[in-house]
């Protein structure tokens, strides 16, 4: 499995870290907290972290300053930033976007908008490695309608799509087929989805394959859940089916990244 993401929170509000770190899963993440401005700055000298959660509103010095710090004075553009404030100002917000953030959530927020807003937005470009290569995809969902969305809007190009209406005839298909990326409902007649998850992760030890999670729950619970068995990705139906591509191949590259950052070759498994 991946290592962890090395995650700072900058928050000055006690109630508010205590849910961030009541939520975010310490199996996905090393997380520390920061509670002004020039501590943050302290711990990004330190810890280097893959994903900064910044609230605009701290007691020493701006949000916005931090950001600006990170970004000009130490020239880091890569680090992924998320901000999260109770803010939603268009001006606070284009200053934000021109200082290169890669999420914004305005409070409050709900668990799922924040798992999904840090996996999307650590899951980096989808064009670098999109190439030439078509990937395999299994569509596990039991709804035609939805099935038939997901065929129309996953780009040819780019994708084989296969659709499994029961987690039993995916099982059976993977018998004779590798796809590289699975798109999951969580509610399936017979086998749920979670237990097709828990199949696919623990028995078999796949881990190479790029798992993303589309259903209409959003419970505390069942995300923290998906997240233990190592998912890349959550859509929340309903979904904007037009950016499907888009967002299917970003985690299929972050997942792509994160394996071959502790060495583990998805042609041996």
């Amino acid at each position: 499995m991946p290592g962890k993401q090395v995650l700072l929170i900058v928050e000055d509000d006690r109630k508010v870290s205590a849910l961030y770190g009541k939520f975010l899963s310490e199996e996905l993440f090393d997380i520390t907290f920061a509670n002004q401005g020039r501590r943050a700055l302290d711990a990004y000298d330190i810890l280097r972290p893959d994903i900064i959660i910044l609230d605009l509103n701290l007691p020493d010095m701006s949000g916005l300053d931090v950001l600006r710090s990170i970004r000009t004075e130490r020239g880091d553009t890569s680090t992924c930033v998320i901000i999260a404030s109770a803010s939603s100002k268009e001006a606070v917000c284009e200053q934000c976007n021109e200082l290169g953030i890669q999420g914004y959530l305005t409070k409050p927020f709900d668990l799922t908008s924040l798992n999904e807003a840090i996996i999307e937005a650590h899951a980096g470009d989808a064009s670098s490695e999109a190439g030439p290569e078509i990937l395999g995809v299994l569509i596990v969902e039991d709804d035609p309608k939805i099935a038939a969305l997901y065929h129309r809007f996953l780009d040819p190009e780019a994708f084989r799509v296969h659709i499994a209406g029961s987690g039993t005839e995916a099982l059976a298909y993977m018998a004779d087929h590798r796809p590289q990326i699975i798109i999951l409902d969580l509610e399936l007649p017979g086998m749920s989805g979670i237990d097709l998850l828990k199949e696919l992760r623990d028995n078999r030890v796949d881990m190479a394959t790029t798992i993303v999670i589309a259903s209409s729950h959003s419970k505390e619970e069942i995300v923290k859940e998906c997240l233990r068995y190592n998912v890349q990705g959550f859509l929340v139906k309903p979904f904007n089916v037009k950016q499907l591509t888009l967002r299917v191949l970003r985690f299929r590259n972050r997942h792509m990244e994160d394996l071959k950052d502790i060495g583990w070759d998805p042609e041996l498994t």
